[in-house]
């Protein structure tokens, strides 16, 4: 079975906020998508200030900004959607999605009679 992560070796600077460690390197677990950005993108991750956590620096050594919080919704989850949906008069229930299809060929030209609609220099001409 492989793991969903993998971890990444940090180095322990004597300035650094894990000095107080007693080994000389700490690990970082990261997917494979970051770790390999880290290793093959020039992407770093240092100790942070506050002892456990980590900060991560784009190739440039610029910091990536931290992750904002999660936006927070009071009320049912669809409101918006459904009083949208509710004004175009459309109407959605557990069955919208069925198709009424049995597995019967395409009739293309039927399709195309319903679909296609001529230029008006051409509508007056049978085909």
């Amino acid at each position: 079975i492989r793991s969903a992560v993998t971890p990444h070796p940090l180095r322990i600077t004597p300035h650094s906020a894990l000095k107080n460690l007693m080994q000389s390197t700490a690990l970082v677990s990261l997917c494979r998508f970051h770790h390999r950005a880290v290793h093959e993108e020039g992407f770093r991750v240092v100790p942070a200030e506050v002892e456990g956590q980590f900060r991560f620096l784009r190739p440039n050594g610029e910091p990536l900004p931290a992750q904002p919080s999660l936006a927070y919704w009071q009320g049912a989850p669809l409101a918006p959607t459904d009083e949208r949906l509710a004004a175009a008069g459309i109407s959605i229930g557990p069955h919208t999605a069925t198709p009424e299809w049995y597995g019967e060929p395409l009739d293309l030209q039927a399709a195309l009679d319903v679909l296609w609609e001529p230029p008006a220099a051409l509508a007056g001409v049978s085909p």
